[in-house]
């Protein structure tokens, strides 16, 4: 039965491969020639709206200040979300005899991180 069918799902396999690169090819084509495409339908393809007012307001005055606040910004990312490496109290449980358990540093917590016992 499978062998009857073969030629039948090989056939099928060249037509729909042959449509997908004539497709493909089209909208190659169709992309380059774009503005030819839009004066034959009558269409328009890219339309920038400038008279709506919704521009991008942004709250820097230069690129550099941008720069700095997004600098200041990673630091204190960085300040909040590091790993202490220290642990001078055994106030975090034992995960075995030889490490203690590390967790993330927040504000007003306890910190505590990999040592040897």
């Amino acid at each position: 039965m499978l062998k009857k069918l073969l030629p039948l799902w090989r056939g099928l396999a060249v037509v729909f491969l042959s449509l997908l690169v004539a497709g493909v090819m089209l909208l190659d084509i169709a992309t380059q020639w774009r503005s030819t495409v839009d004066g034959f339908f009558g269409t328009q393809s890219y339309v920038i709206d400038t008279e709506s007012g919704s521009r991008f307001q942004s709250h820097y005055d230069s690129a550099t200040e941008m720069m700095e606040a997004a600098k200041n910004f990673a630091i204190k990312q960085g300040r909040e979300g590091f790993v202490v490496m220290k642990n001078a109290t055994t106030r975090c449980p034992s995960i075995s005899r030889r490490a203690s358990l590390c967790s993330a540093r927040r504000p007003g917590s306890r910190t505590c991180s990999l040592r040897a016992t």
